[in-house]
């Protein structure tokens, strides 16, 4: 299952908060729910960097491509 962009501004979230003093937040992403503390800062923003991968590679291949052609009898 794709993660969402609710999901990834969730996790952004928690990473302002624990750099702001927050001691431990908790994410739920995939139907998961994971506990961070600051000691896992690089783990969370992991995930983060790997939900946006995701997000931006499934928003690539939604986009339609298409090819217009124009033709005249030449006159």
């Amino acid at each position: 299952m794709p993660y969402t962009t609710d999901e990834l501004a969730k996790v952004q979230q928690a990473l302002i908060d624990l750099a702001s003093g927050k001691r431990i937040v908790s994410v739920m992403a995939n139907g998961k729910n994971i506990q961070y503390g600051p000691a896992q800062i690089k783990d969370l923003e992991t995930l983060r960097n790997a939900m946006q991968l995701e997000i931006n590679q499934v928003s690539a291949t939604k986009q339609q491509r298409f090819v217009l052609t124009q033709s005249s009898k030449g006159l």
